[in-house]
């Protein structure tokens, strides 16, 4: 299910994510050394999304270089787009594997998205984009891979009846890790949304407060 699939990415819109997060790292960078031109990184695009040019000449501009951007960037925009937050994320620890992410949106669903990366051009999708219109595909693909559920025990009871074993990551502790994690995290959600749960926790504070008399 996908509660936002509506939901696609411009590359203007994607430009202007990318634009911001270098300048506050340039800024950050001035910060810490204290002014020094030379120790900020000089590959700085020179974009203004206002400036008026139409969608065909933006796409004639340079792409900036991959380290400009990573999936980071991707994810968080993502959280950013549904008014959440990432409330998981483990990546393999090699040069070459997945990430999963556990998504939470700002009206209580919950979406997982996984994927795979390399190290070069040649095995990785964002570091194979070559253009703008590239780039813009693998946000709008990215995307469209999230699976949605409306409620905290819609996803928990997806991640406890899906044969994990039959999944290429399985061998990966770090897969493990995760959905130990998204478990964990669900079942929190689940538990401060029990009206019991809730009274339970209300009647612990009332008489921690009582007894502090």
């Amino acid at each position: 299910m996908n509660h936002f699939e509506n939901v696609t990415f411009s590359i203007r819109e994607i430009a202007e994510v990318i634009i911001t997060k270098r300048n506050k790292e340039r800024e950050e960078s001035r910060l810490r050394n204290g002014e020094r031109e030379y120790n900020v990184p000089i590959r700085i695009l020179d974009y203004d999304p206002d400036d008026g040019i139409s969608d065909d000449e933006f796409l004639d501009r340079e792409l900036p270089y991959h380290d400009m951007y990573s999936y980071d960037v991707v994810l968080d925009h993502f959280a950013g787009v549904v008014g959440g937050d990432i409330v998981v994320q483990v990546e393999d620890k090699d040069y070459q594997g997945d990430t999963n992410v556990l998504f939470k949106s700002g009206e209580g669903f919950y979406g997982i998205l996984n994927f795979g990366w390399g190290s070069c051009s040649g095995c990785d999708w964002l570091q194979g984009c070559n253009s703008w219109t590239e780039l813009q595909e693998l946000y709008n693909d990215l995307w469209r891979d999230i699976v949605w559920y409306e409620t905290a025990q819609e996803c928990l009871d997806y991640i406890g009846q899906k044969d994990w074993e039959l999944d290429s990551s399985w061998h990966a502790s770090e897969l493990k890790d995760f959905l130990k994690q998204c478990k964990e995290s669900l079942q929190k959600a689940i538990d401060e949304h029990n009206p019991a749960a809730v009274a339970k926790f209300q009647e612990e504070c009332e008489d921690a407060l009582f007894e502090d008399r």
